[in-house]
């Protein structure tokens, strides 16, 4: 079944990027049939393409290129192009009907915004429901939040309400339940820091440069926010640090979410796997900054205590997780296991690499799945 679904999704990326760079191009009427010209700079800036960074960049796609509804008959598809004349990129949500696959598929412009920063006006789209879609949306003058869109109707509606940019989220398929990343209010820049300025401590050039613009190329500070239906969000501390790359998944219930963390306080004992990445960042680090080393906690979102999921670090290599349908367990790969073992042979596995468990949540028992060199 995964193999038919996956070769569905490579053949609408044929036919939509057929539709794009057909009939939608003439329909936009740049340009008659009956104008030769040569291709300028303006036509390359108005070009629609798909807006997916990893694409953007030359690369493979980050994610899928078409997004299938829950029920598989609507897949819809994010585009963007340049607008001269606004001085920004418009950014769209193309809709199309499963069944019109081999019939020239047309369709239907959702809805479209633009940013005139260098963020993504659209960005992380996710199907709620068959009616209904989330994502990362900006506007002109505005910061990016999470928004609900009704694809019936095309209205559209806030979520949250953040005072700085989000720049990640996860949701429950009932919208209850919202978990998201924003950038530090430290990060933003305000007429108080435009008065007083700002001290430098453990930041990059890089990140004095960026203050402004919701990045931080060297310090992934980003701070972690819970909101539920009824209750107002509010922030999930921790002495780790979030980075809106890594991991964040709510389970299906709501119950809980799992996040990946840049370590902030590495243990000692971790100098003892055999992982280049982890032992050069226990003794090769500057006090106070972010490391290159990664773990997963795991957010009990009743009571908003965040722990750790393993005691161990994962490997950048491998990582990667799947949440069991009842929220009851999480299958990780590229999982260090703890090394507090007396066996000698097991304690020189978990020290030379990684595995694939089963956890469950929230007892933290781990089932060994296997030591290959697996990712989920």
């Amino acid at each position: 079944m995964s193999n038919r679904f996956a070769f569905f999704d490579g053949l609408w990326f044929l036919l939509v990027a057929l539709a794009l760079i057909g009939p939608a191009s003439r329909a936009d009427s740049w340009v008659s049939e009956s104008e030769t010209r040569r291709v300028t700079v303006a036509d390359t800036i108005q070009m629609a393409q798909w807006a997916d960074r990893g694409y953007f960049l030359g690369g493979a796609p980050t994610g899928p290129v078409g997004l299938f509804s829950p029920d598989r008959t609507k897949v819809a598809v994010v585009v963007k192009r340049g607008n001269i004349k606004l001085n920004a990129v418009e950014y769209s949500i193309l809709l199309f009907r499963a069944r019109d696959v081999f019939s020239s598929p047309k369709p239907r412009v959702l809805i479209t915004l633009s940013s005139s920063s260098n963020r993504d006006a659209i960005k992380d789209l996710k199907w709620l429901d068959d009616r209904t879609m989330v994502f990362l949306g900006e506007q002109p003058d505005e910061i990016p939040q999470v928004y609900r869109l009704d694809t019936d109707t095309g209205s559209m509606e806030k979520v949250t309400s953040h005072s700085t940019p989000v720049v990640a989220y996860d949701i429950t398929s009932d919208g209850q339940t919202l978990i998201y990343e924003s950038v530090a209010s430290r990060l933003v820049d305000s007429e108080g820091v435009k008065r007083r300025g700002v001290v430098i401590t453990t930041q990059e050039p890089s990140d004095l440069l960026l203050c402004n613009s919701g990045q931080s190329f060297d310090t992934p500070d980003r701070e972690l926010f819970l909101q539920t239906k009824g209750r107002a969000a509010f922030r999930i501390r921790s002495h780790d640090f979030f980075d809106e790359n890594l991991p964040l998944a709510l389970s299906p219930t709501g119950r809980h979410a799992v996040v990946a963390v840049r370590v902030s306080a590495i243990p000692q004992t971790w100098g003892e796997y055999k992982d280049e990445v982890i032992r050069s960042s226990v003794t090769d680090r500057k006090p106070g900054t972010w490391s290159n080393v990664i773990r997963y906690m795991v957010l009990d979102t009743e009571t908003g205590v965040l722990d750790a999921l393993v005691n161990a670090p994962v490997s950048w290599a491998d990582y990667g997780f799947a949440w069991a349908k009842d929220g009851r367990s999480i299958v990780l790969s590229g999982a260090y296991l703890p090394l507090n073992i007396s066996d000698p042979v097991e304690l020189e596995t978990r020290k030379t690499h990684p595995f694939v468990v089963e956890v469950t949540v929230p007892t933290r028992n781990i089932t060994e799945i296997t030591d290959e060199a697996l990712r989920i």
